[in-house]
């Protein structure tokens, strides 16, 4: 789930990002804050702090050593709380288009 989340954001704002800078190719960096500040977005200092906690959760899942710790983490009001939040910013994210 975590990777899904991170790659949701991920993917739109590379997408916001080439519907600003097009034909430009969007930057190659994983990390989502500042791919936000590219853009730019004028972000809240909470949703840029929302965007590191994001790419944590990307960074996290990716490795295999840092996997099994991060899964303990996931509870179920931990995903349910989360993916609520993703949502919301997603669709906050939908509007800058």
């Amino acid at each position: 789930m975590p990777l899904c989340w991170s790659s949701c954001i991920g993917k739109t704002l590379k997408a916001l990002w080439i519907n600003r800078h097009y034909p430009e190719l969007h930057p190659r960096i994983h990390n989502l804050a500042k791919l936000a500040e590219q853009i730019p977005l004028s972000i809240t200092h909470d949703q840029k702090a929302y965007l590191v906690k994001v790419n944590d959760f990307y960074l996290q899942g990716r490795y295999p050593e840092e996997k099994e710790e991060f899964y303990k983490v996931c509870t179920p009001d931990f995903v349910r709380d989360n993916f609520e939040a993703i949502k919301e910013f997603y669709q906050w994210l939908l509007k800058q288009f």
